[in-house]
């Protein structure tokens, strides 16, 4: 049964891994972005869209560190 939940927690672990990777992933796209339409002479038009991709990365980042911080790893 251990080796089960051990296993489980693991499989967490790398969901919770995905997702920040994900997230890390989108917030560099929309900076990216915001970057190129500068150069083109446009105005800041991904502002709220890097906010929020932002804020997706800090939850995703501090479900990483809570999960560390209850098991350990």
């Amino acid at each position: 049964m251990a080796a089960v939940r051990s296993v489980l927690l693991c499989l967490e672990k790398q969901k919770l891994l995905r997702a920040f990777e994900w997230a890390v992933s989108e917030y560099n796209r929309m900076n990216t972005a915001q970057v190129a339409a500068m150069k083109n002479g446009d105005g800041p038009m991904f502002t709220e869209h890097i906010a929020a991709a932002g804020l997706r990365m800090d939850r995703a980042k501090y479900a990483i560190l809570k999960r560390q911080e209850e098991h350990g790893y």
